[in-house]
């Protein structure tokens, strides 16, 4: 099992640089950020980064699998606190999440369900924190529990070359969890890959990069993941130009009343046959 993350990072770098390769003129000029060392890379990649402290931005879910369904809303989350979901058709909320560095909540209005879930009872041994959870959707690189990348990680990765990608590879994992940064030549993330030994791997494809109080952002990513249980398809897209950056906002959930609570499984499966 061990690198077979790695073997599935070439695979998705390789669809994208032939993606790439195929809108690309022939007679294109080389790329002078080639000759940079890796760690030159790793160097500009952290100092691409800034810390923040909250952001309200416009979001559309794209679900292909289990379900096909397109729906938009509204994500408000406070760094290393609080991650809001809204999700609205019509300009009426319809469901939302809430995560926070111990608990996630979720309510379904369609059916009033709701979920109320220690967080470590869905995330089981996989040690991620709700700071992994903002800098996995905002397409920005982590180290688990260790947080965004920052010069002083250099020692903790191995950095390593792929044609005209370049990858980081943490030196520690946890337990089974494996996981791995594929990086372009102008060190934007382009896909991230998790492997363990009870799933297929995990694996985000970012694109569609910006500028933001944060740093560099990935505003679309696609997100496989297969387990014995779900495979899930989506694509989540944010809107950079509307998002509002370190307004002091706060994120509040809101138990609501006469609605069932239900298992995190079970409103899953609402929401794949009721949106």
């Amino acid at each position: 099992m061990r690198y077979l993350y790695i073997a599935i990072l070439c695979m998705v770098l390789l669809m994208i640089a032939g993606c790439r390769s195929a809108k690309q003129s022939a007679t294109a000029s080389p790329d002078t950020d080639s000759e940079r060392s890796l760690s030159e890379h790793f160097d500009a990649l952290v100092s691409s980064y800034a810390d923040w402290e909250d952001v309200n931005v416009p979001v559309r879910l794209e679900l292909e699998a289990p379900k096909q369904v397109s729906i938009s809303g509204r994500a408000t989350m406070v760094r290393g606190k609080s991650v809001l979901i809204s999700l609205r058709v019509l300009g009426m909320e319809v469901a939302n999440l809430y995560i926070t560095n111990d608990s996630v909540y979720a309510t379904e209005k369609i059916h009033k369900y709701y979920i109320a879930e220690d967080i470590n009872s869905l995330r089981g041994k996989f040690p991620v924190s709700i700071n992994d959870v903002q800098d996995l959707l905002l397409g920005q690189v982590f180290l688990l529990e260790r947080g965004r990348i920052d010069k002083s990680m250099k020692n903790q990765v191995r950095l390593s070359e792929m044609g005209e990608y370049w990858t980081i590879l943490p030196k520690k994992f946890y337990d089974d969890v494996e996981y791995a940064f594929g990086m372009s030549q102008n060190d934007e993330l382009k896909a991230l890959s998790v492997s363990r030994q009870d799933i297929t791997p995990l694996v985000s494809q970012y694109s569609n990069h910006a500028s933001s109080p944060a740093g560099t952002i990935a505003c679309m990513s696609k997100i496989n993941l297969s387990t014995e249980k779900m495979a899930m398809k989506a694509t989540i897209k944010w809107d950079a130009e509307k998002a509002k950056w370190n307004t002091g906002k706060q994120s509040v959930w809101k138990m609501p009343k006469g609605y069932k609570r239900i298992s995190g499984e079970s409103l899953v499966k609402t929401l794949s046959g009721g949106l």
